[in-house]
């Protein structure tokens, strides 16, 4: 597990950091009775968790899914900011989500993501 992130730091971290953002985020929505973000949070740790411990070309295959599933999740949330700029919202909670902090970290994660998609390659070289 430790080689993992010794050998791609680069690569490993963000994801982790992105991981344990989804798990947060997926924690909070269970506690309010939403369990689908849960449950998604649980698929991209399963994807991290083998990606740790398997250092093959699946692992590399699901480096580039995590990539592009993080980088759709990122671009959504900045395109539902923008139109949310221009239509109005009722409620106060989504209101919260779109605010220029929420935009910065979905621009973040969205950035994470290309980056893995991106290096996902450099995965096996290093090996």
């Amino acid at each position: 597990m430790k080689d993992s992130f010794k050998k791609h730091p680069g690569l490993m971290i963000p994801l982790a950091i992105c991981c344990l953002a989804f798990l947060i985020k997926g924690v909070i929505y269970l506690t309010i009775g939403s369990p689908v973000p849960f449950v998604l949070s649980l698929v991209f740790l399963f994807f991290m968790v083998y990606i740790v411990y398997n250092q093959n070309v699946k692992a590399r295959r699901m480096i580039r899914i995590s990539g592009v599933l993080i980088a759709l999740w990122g671009f959504s949330r900045l395109a539902l900011g923008v139109l949310f700029a221009f239509v109005p919202l009722t409620e106060a909670h989504i209101q919260e989500q779109f605010t220029v902090l929420g935009m910065v970290f979905s621009l973040v994660v969205m950035v994470v993501g290309v980056y893995a998609f991106r290096n996902a390659r450099t995965y096996l070289k290093v090996i």
